[in-house]
């Protein structure tokens, strides 16, 4: 976490494994992470672990949570985007 002006930086809680990417979901105040294992986890504030896939897409960069589908959009280091539901199915992909 960081203040406005991103300094004061202060560990929420620490990941299992290494990661790539990271979105704040405004629907449930939660965070997401991609990590190197491959899967796709969601976390309290806390650091709790609440839900847990992997999503049939290879070597995630890249996360982001869209409001207005209610889904989530993974980059990989092929260069596609593929649009996911909250259980991990894929909703469409394009380069």
């Amino acid at each position: 976490r960081f203040d406005r002006l991103w300094g004061n930086a202060e560990l929420l809680f620490s990941l299992p494994a290494g990661g790539s990417g990271i979105t704040y979901d405004s629907r449930n105040g939660t965070i997401w992470v991609t990590l190197f294992d491959g899967t796709f986890r969601e976390y309290d504030m806390a650091g709790t672990e609440l839900n847990s896939f992997s999503p049939e897409v290879n070597t995630m960069v890249a996360l982001a949570y869209d409001p207005s589908l209610d889904s989530f959009w993974v980059f990989n280091q092929s260069g596609t985007f593929t649009n996911l539901d909250r259980s991990g199915n894929i909703i469409d992909s394009f380069e």
